[in-house]
């Protein structure tokens, strides 16, 4: 399988259901990214997890192997 992680500072967020609200304006125009890789992730069978803690926003994932 392939794990990522990507960790860096942020902003506090409130992470509710998996979701992160935007704070970027106009929001209509922003959020696209995180539902894009709960897609994508969910098409290849993986796990993942997001959190922020102590001024960090961190997303953990896992893609298990294929075998033919």
């Amino acid at each position: 399988s392939l794990y990522i992680s990507v960790r860096n500072t942020s902003p506090q967020v409130s992470i509710q259901d998996g979701k992160i609200k935007t704070s970027k304006q106009p929001a209509a125009e922003h959020g696209f990214g995180l539902p894009a890789i709960r897609y994508v992730m969910d098409e290849l069978h993986g796990e993942y997890a997001i959190e922020y803690k102590d001024g960090f926003f961190q997303f953990a994932a896992e893609i298990p192997a294929f075998t033919r």
